[in-house]
């Protein structure tokens, strides 16, 4: 596990969020004021880890929280073989982890809370809490007690505890529980073996062959029973098909004797149903014969009803009266044409014929003369307008000129009076500097000699002639302006004249100004009017004069032509004459359709029943000569006709009874040859009796069959029972012996752990593992110098061999930094052997302060050289002389209620 980087707020004394970034950092060292929080630092990572610190542990956690937050969170970003993790744990209104993986380009978070997610945790970094802290963040101090301690069970209490080799007291506990354990289910199986020892492959044997005579029993009397059951069926057959045999003999005697009679009867029906087929011929025929005179009857009344109805109608007058009934809506249109055109129809012989293309002119004039008219009194007005309008700009144009010669007046008057009032103020304003003047002085505005002072100032003069002067200003302005409006309009020099009165003159100037305005509007709608109507190039009289006469010709034409198709009839009572007179001619016309049709129809049903009148009488001579034997006479045919009833009766008897007859002989057939499928057949047809002594036998062998197959299955059961006895007592055998093999193991181990013989053994083992990676550390650290070995006799006393001088030494001969050395090996070999493999980083909190400057230059290359191994190395120190030897120092300053990290230089 390396940590990458390290993020917290609210924790410990850091109340804002800092945020320290470990990637790069190999070898460094944390610096700070006592109590500014370097340890926290390291608390941060137990605590985003495990929920833990480890001077508090997880109950007291809530001290760790800044007291001026709500809230502590801390974030870890941490690498695993290459993976890279992130957890978060948060304190306050809630408690909440968060853990997360960097996959590719986002973080994936995991889908696991509470214990599971501390469980999955654990297993990604290998280690617990426990292992963590003495792995990763190393209890310096309590290591050289170890290497130090002067009593060995003391030393093996601590190695123990860090080893976790404490748990063999509860090992013991548990393999005297396991061994009780192992006796009391030894006991029961030996007592259930017991109640098992009938359970034998000989007893099962013996059960095995008595089925076996069983069954060749079962089988031979069930081999017995199908032989007398299929004796018995082929009795039991026979005696069914010998009893049916008889009685249909018997039946169809009775049926022969019956058939004589039938015979007679049938015969008797057959020959009233030939004089039936005859009688019903003569019938038909006479009934086709009275139809075909009453047709002929028919068809010479239509005839001459026909005939009476063509000499009536009229049909041309019918075609003509339907050409003027299809073109009513037109002679409407040409009767309202006229009346629009101002006339009746009338006879005029000296009119003009009328053709169909007069119409369109006819109504041409009549649109064009109302538009003639229009142009006519739209161009009289126009003339009237327009001279009006010249006699009203006439007069606008003097009045203009009167006006501008009276505004040109009053302007040279206000212009005169201005210059006045200009010149008086020029000298009021002198009058205001007359304290400043001397007589015969030169003026302090002018420089020229003061002949005489102006008079004084009278109070509020200046002010009322300022206040004349800007009202004479305004209407000189206004004047003004209207003037130069009045000589654009008017375009010409106007000669000074007799003033006027202004006022009057504006007054006329604008009621004539909009009574202009107004004609020329109304002269401009005129001509636009006239221009609509497209009338420009016309002589508008001689056109009018034309068109009367065109209307005039029209008209007289259609007047004739009216009156030729009315007949003298005013339009109304023609209209109502000729839908009458249609009505009348139309009624004829389809009646006579009518005759036509019955007739045609009647001829055909004519032709029809002659037909059949002759297919009768074909027939009718057909069954005379297909029956000589009937008589040609109706009435002696219909004497031998019988009831239809008894006739239909009669056919049916005998059809049933020769059925009857065909379904006995039918049945005999059969039965015989079901007789010979069961071939051979006794000389002596079987009776009863025969057939009572196989039910007997039958009965008898079914009760065998049921007593061995009782017995049969008895000993199935007994056999299923039996060997599941045997397969229960082997596998108690096997569990047995089983348990026995473990009894004795947990017996054994009980025995060891309670003699501290594998306590003992497994101790030793642990601190020869621990010596072989401390000395390889240690020889390291100290360029190949020191060594350590275990005194074990003396209690587990530790020993330093050095190599320069060939001396063994005890541990507590050593330097301060000889003992740093090797305690620091002792304490990464317990880690890696705890950790089991090769730690990536781990964390010293240890005073340096009592170090000499040798012993720290020793420290100082011992970490270098660990720093050079792919680890990092984090170091907490007060030791400036051995910080500064780190490449990378992290700083804690620590503040007014809270502290900073940062890196430095």
């Amino acid at each position: 596990m390396r940590p990458v980087r390290i993020e917290l707020e609210g924790f410990g004394p850091y109340r804002k969020r800092q945020v320290v970034d470990l990637e790069g950092a190999d070898l460094f060292v944390i610096t700070g004021p006592t109590g500014s929080g370097k340890t926290t630092l390291l608390d941060a990572i137990t605590f985003a880890l495990y929920g833990r610190v480890h001077r508090l542990g997880s109950r007291r956690i809530e001290e760790m929280r800044h007291p001026e937050v709500e809230r502590m969170w801390v974030s870890l970003t941490f690498q695993v073989d290459g993976r890279v993790y992130r957890v978060e744990r948060e304190v306050g209104r809630r408690r909440e982890v968060r853990v997360a993986e960097h996959l590719g380009e986002r973080w994936q978070i995991w889908d696991v809370r509470g214990r599971n997610l501390e469980g999955s945790l654990e297993r990604i970094l290998g280690m617990d809490y426990d292992t963590f802290v003495r792995t990763v963040l190393l209890p310096q101090g309590e290591f050289d007690r170890f290497l130090r301690r002067d009593k060995g069970s003391e030393r093996r209490k601590i190695l123990d505890h860090l080893f976790g080799l404490d748990v063999l007291q509860d090992m013991r506990t548990k393999a005297s529980e396991r061994k009780g354990n192992l006796e009391s289910r030894i006991a029961a199986l030996e007592a259930e073996l017991e109640s098992l020892k009938e359970a034998t492959p000989e007893a099962l044997e013996q059960v095995r062959n008595r089925m076996g005579q069983v069954k060749k029993a079962l089988e031979a009397k069930t081999s017995e029973l199908k032989k007398v059951q299929d004796v018995r069926d082929h009795f039991r057959a026979l005696l069914a098909l010998y009893g049916e045999k008889a009685r249909l003999q018997e039946e169809l005697s009775r049926l022969m004797e019956a058939e004589p009679a039938l015979l007679g009867d049938k015969e008797r029906a057959e020959l009233s149903q030939r004089a039936r087929e005859l009688v019903d011929l003569l019938a038909e025929k006479e009934k086709a014969e009275a139809l075909l005179k009453e047709l002929k009857e028919a068809d010479a009344q239509l005839e001459e009803e026909r005939d009476a109805l063509a000499r009536e109608l009229d049909l041309a007058e019918l075609e003509r009266l339907e050409g003027l009934w299809a073109q009513r809506a037109y002679l409407r249109s040409l009767h309202d044409l006229l009346g629009k055109a101002g006339e009746k129809p009338a006879l005029h012989p000296e009119a003009s014929p009328w053709e169909e293309e007069d119409e369109a002119a006819l109504r041409e004039v009549l649109e064009e003369l109302p538009r003639m008219e229009k142009a006519r009194e739209l161009k009289e007005k126009l003339v009237r307008q327009e001279k009006e309008l010249s006699e009203v700009e006439a007069g606008l144009q003097q009045t203009r000129m009167a006006l501008v010669q009276t505004l040109q007046a009053e302007v040279e008057e206000l212009e005169e009076r201005l210059g006045h009032l200009e010149r008086h103020l020029g000298e009021l304003g002198v009058a205001r500097f007359r304290h400043l003047l001397r007589p015969g002085e030169p003026c302090p505005l002018c420089l020229t000699p003061v002949q005489a002072l102006p008079p004084a100032l009278e109070e509020g003069k200046e002010k009322e002639l300022e206040g004349e002067r800007k009202q004479v200003e305004r209407q000189l302005a206004r004047k003004r302006v209207e003037l130069e409006r009045l000589l654009t309009l008017v375009g010409q020099e106007v000669p000074p004249a007799k003033v006027g009165v202004v006022a009057a003159l504006e007054k006329e100037e604008t009621r004539l100004a909009r009574q202009a305005d107004e004609l020329r509007v109304a002269v401009g709608s005129l001509k636009k009017a006239l221009a609509d109507l497209e009338v420009e190039d016309l002589d508008l009289e001689e056109e009018f004069r034309r068109l009367g006469q065109e209307k005039h010709r029209l008209a007289l034409s259609l007047a004739h032509h009216l009156a030729q198709v009315l007949g003298g009839k005013n339009l109304k009572d023609f209209m109502t004459w000729l839908e009458e007179r249609l009505r009348h001619l139309r009624g004829q016309k389809k009646r006579l359709e009518e005759l036509e049709e019955g007739r045609r129809e009647l001829r055909e049903e004519l032709g029809l029943v002659l037909a059949r009148l002759e297919e009768k009488v074909r027939a009718l001579e057909q069954a005379w000569k297909d029956n000589p034997d009937l008589p040609r006479d109706g009435k002696a045919l219909r004497a031998l006709l019988l009831d239809e009833a008894e006739e239909k009766r009669a056919l049916e008897d005998w059809e049933k009874h020769r059925d009857h007859v065909l379904r006995v002989e039918g049945a005999l057939e059969s039965l015989e040859a079901r007789l010979q499928e069961l071939a051979p057949l006794p000389e002596t047809p079987p009776t009863q009796e025969d057939l009572e002594a196989l039910e007997k036998r039958l009965e008898d062998l079914s009760q065998e069959i049921g007593e061995l197959s009782q017995e049969l299955g008895e000993l199935r059961g007994e056999l299923v029972n039996l060997e599941g006895e045997v397969k229960r007592r082997v596998g108690l055998e096997e569990d047995l012996r089983e348990r026995r093999r473990q009894f004795r193991i947990w017996e054994a181990l009980t025995s060891d752990l309670q003699q501290r013989a594998f306590p003992e053994w497994l101790h030793r083992r642990l601190q020869r593992a621990l010596l072989v990676r401390a000395n390889e550390i240690l020889h390291q650290l100290s360029s190949g110098r020191y060594s350590l070995r275990v005194r074990e006799e003396s209690g587990l006393e530790y020993e330093v061999y050095d190599a320069w001088t060939g001396v063994h030494r005890s541990a507590h001969t050593l330097s301060g930094g000889e003992s740093f050395l090797a305690s620091l090996a002792l304490a990464l070999a317990l880690s890696e052997e705890l950790a089991r493999r090769k730690l990536e980083a781990f964390f010293l909190d240890e005073g340096f302060g009592t170090l000499d400057g040798e012993t720290l230059e020793v420290v100082a290359q011992a970490l270098e050289g660990l720093g050079r191994q792919n680890r990092m190395i984090g170091v907490i120190t007060h030791v400036e002389s051995l910080a500064q030897r780190f490449p990378m120092r992290l700083r804690v300053r620590k503040g007014r209620g809270e502290s900073v990290v940062e890196w430095v230089d």
